[in-house]
């Protein structure tokens, strides 16, 4: 108009409105947006500080191996919970929005949490196929982490059964499981069909809560409201 560019997009639709985030301001929301992220990569640096510190302290290959499986999958435990609770405070204006920015987030953050970091804490590669080394290492993540994570995330998750899941959560979860399989299967197969049973029981629960526990009650028609005021 005039001088001014005028930007126009379709509007949301009402369902997916939050109306009781329309007090905070755009800038607000970035502001606090930056927060999530600098929270983020601080749980990050903890892991890579951890993990560098088993590395250089202990004496024992396997010890080194396990206490690497032991902190990779507390944090990356850690980084689920803090994550989404950093995205809603956001209090973005629609619910694409909060998905869309917990998904970016905590997808990345767990990426980096369950594949890179092993790696990171290892830097010479000759060493990557040792016994205790960091392939066997991503493989025992990939089974705490990935397969049993995810799959009694799935299935004992209280907010699935009532249908308040964030498929935000569950496709971030996914994503660091295939990026397991991406990164580590080329020198470990093992980890493929691992992947695939995971995958194949997590896509089962949530299918069957999705439709057996958290339906949407039927629609019942006149004659039920004829029952009670006859």
């Amino acid at each position: 108009l005039g001088e001014h560019r005028v930007q126009v997009m379709p509007a949301p639709e009402p369902s997916d409105m939050r109306w009781h985030n329309f007090e905070i301001s755009p800038p607000t929301i970035g502001r606090r947006t930056v927060i999530t992220f600098v929270a983020a990569a601080l749980l990050l640096a903890v892991t890579a500080a951890l993990l560098y510190w088993d590395e250089t302290l202990a004496n024992n290959s396997a010890i080194t191996m396990l206490g690497g499986v032991i902190i990779v999958t507390i944090m990356g435990e850690v980084i689920s919970y803090v994550v989404p609770l950093l995205a809603g405070w956001e209090r973005r204006h629609t619910l694409t929005g909060e998905e869309q920015s917990l998904f970016a987030k905590l997808a990345s953050a767990l990426v980096v949490n369950d594949v890179l970091l092993i790696l990171i804490a290892s830097p010479e590669p000759e060493t990557w196929f040792d016994l205790d080394g960091p392939m066997e290492e991503a493989f025992w993540i990939c089974i705490t982490s990935s397969v049993l994570g995810d799959i009694a995330r799935v299935v004992l998750s209280s907010n699935l059964i009532v249908g308040t899941e964030s498929l935000a959560e569950l496709h971030a979860c996914l994503m660091s499981t295939v990026a397991l399989a991406l990164v580590y299967g080329p020198g470990m197969p093992l980890v493929y069909p691992i992947t695939v049973v995971t995958i194949a029981i997590m896509f089962a629960s949530t299918k069957y809560f999705m439709l057996r526990r958290a339906a949407s009650p039927p629609l019942y028609s006149d004659h039920v409201h004829s029952l009670f005021t006859s």
